[in-house]
């Protein structure tokens, strides 16, 4: 349940500063406000086949969006929906027409002898991490994504293997140029030393959808792979109290996506040679009588692009990142609609081309932030949170052809927050709190540019809401 004000346009009052039209600044004509009630419901089986074959299937219901017959944005075509859907792809018969299969796979024991082994659409990977996850997302429209893959894991003295290899885009049968998006990944958790390492390498080759031979162009995509590669490493350790985790990540491979000069990409190929930095600390202390103390601190840096008509793309790139800090600008950075900012309009340009100032990753931002978290003593079932954010762009390069409006101004903004959690049992979960994200020089500057120099105002945008989470 969430209700905000200035989410989209950042501005409490439309106006025609500069001799614009009122509106002209935003979508929402000075009524950017929200009041929403959305529930996901997963419900899954699964059951014995043999005594070394498994098999799951769970399917979701996500809550209508009210006035319309979809599901707040998932009832397109090619969502696997269940029932009927009209010519237009949209679901229209309530309740099957906004159910969803999320997983439906099979698993054998010890394939070869050694390989658990999935097979077919499942989640993958931990909620939160920066490189890649299929799952349930906790952002505003409650948004859920899968995999269809093939997934192994084997377990010896000395170390956990995991790999897994499948699609995120498929193109449809007998369809010769289909922009097909694979995806092959192994991590490997080595045991016997005193922190907890995992490596990894990611491969994510995006097909061509041009005959080949077709050289890349600004118009028209070229008739070679996209092919990129993330490497990395994963630290983890405690010790009285203290708990610390860092990851660094690199790409590698060539940029072969051809898109125009205008979302900021190269019309040539290029080269990835993006890198992040995430890291997070923090310490757990109990006062007798009165409960738990713990601070804690994040940081993270993830590469911008200096050029983008260069041969080499340094933005970091994942594979599905779910890095989402911040009450505020981590719930609204999926939606288009309601991305944080996505509305301000008059012809501003972020410096990494996403719609809005919110995106989830480490791509072309440095992010920081820090809190401390109580546990009375009293209600050991109760915890209080307070914690403040800071988000920029690590660099101010132009998109494409326009002119970047914010004058090389790269602090996007800060964000404060307030949660209080209540555990009512191991599986019963009440969150509700406050938060409210002050815009930064960019977006100031960018505003004041896009009104003709004529100093349109900005204003914070604030949020109350409350969450329910209930496993069974």
């Amino acid at each position: 349940m969430v209700s905000s004000r200035n989410i989209g346009d950042l501005r409490t009052q439309q106006n025609a500063n500069g001799g614009g039209a009122v509106g002209a600044f935003g979508a929402y004509t000075g009524n950017d406000l929200l009041g929403t009630s959305q529930t996901r419901v997963i419900a899954g089986l699964s059951w014995d086949l043999l005594d070394d074959v498994h098999a799951k299937v769970s399917l979701r219901k996500n809550d209508r969006t009210w006035g319309t017959t979809g599901s707040a944005g998932q009832g397109a075509a090619g969502s696997q929906a269940l029932g009927h859907r009209d010519t237009a792809g949209t679901a229209t018969n309530g309740v099957l027409g906004n159910t969803f299969v999320n997983e439906a796979w099979v698993k054998v024991d010890k394939l070869f002898g050694h390989l658990d082994t999935t097979l077919g659409r499942q989640f993958w990977g931990e909620p939160g991490d920066l490189v890649a996850f299929w799952g349930p997302k906790n952002v505003y429209g409650l948004f859920v994504t899968a995999i269809d893959a093939a997934a192994v894991s084997a377990s010896n003295d000395w170390m956990n293997f995991q790999g897994i290899a499948g699609k995120t885009a498929g193109s449809a049968v007998g369809v010769v140029a289909g922009a097909d998006v694979d995806v092959r990944g192994i991590d490997v958790a080595w045991k016997m030393l005193p922190v907890k390492v995992n490596t990894f390498v990611w491969n994510q080759v995006t097909h061509a959808g041009a005959a080949l031979g077709t050289a890349p162009g600004a118009a028209t995509a070229g008739g070679l792979n996209d092919n990129l590669w993330l490497y990395g490493a994963k630290v983890k350790g405690e010790a009285m109290g203290g708990w610390f985790s860092g990851t660094v990540a690199l790409n590698a491979g060539t940029n072969r996506n051809n898109a125009t000069a205008a979302t900021g990409l190269p019309a040539a190929s290029a080269n990835y040679i993006g890198k992040a930095i995430l890291l997070d600390a923090g310490y757990k202390m109990d006062v007798a009588d009165i409960g738990g103390f713990t601070p804690w601190a994040t940081w993270g840096w993830g590469s911008g692009r200096h050029n983008t008509g260069s041969r080499h793309n340094e933005n970091f790139t994942t594979i599905a990142s779910d890095f989402r800090p911040g009450v505020m600008y981590g719930r609204f950075n999926s939606v288009s609609s309601y991305n944080l900012g996505n509305a301000i309009g008059g012809g501003i340009t972020t410096y990494d081309g996403v719609g809005g100032v919110a995106a989830p990753g480490l791509t072309n931002r440095i992010i920081w932030g820090g809190g401390l978290k109580f546990n009375c003593a009293r209600h050991q079932k109760s915890t209080l949170g307070v914690s403040y954010w800071d988000f920029n762009y690590q660099r101010a390069t132009q998109v494409g052809a326009t002119p970047a409006t914010a004058v090389g101004n790269r602090h996007i903004g800060s964000e404060l927050d307030v949660q209080l959690d209540w555990a009512h049992s191991e599986n019963v979960m009440l969150s509700g709190g406050w938060a409210t994200f002050a815009p930064g020089g960019f977006i100031k500057e960018s505003v004041r540019a896009a009104s003709g120099g004529a100093g349109v105002g900005v204003n914070p945008a604030t949020m109350l809401f409350a969450d329910v989470s209930v496993k069974f």
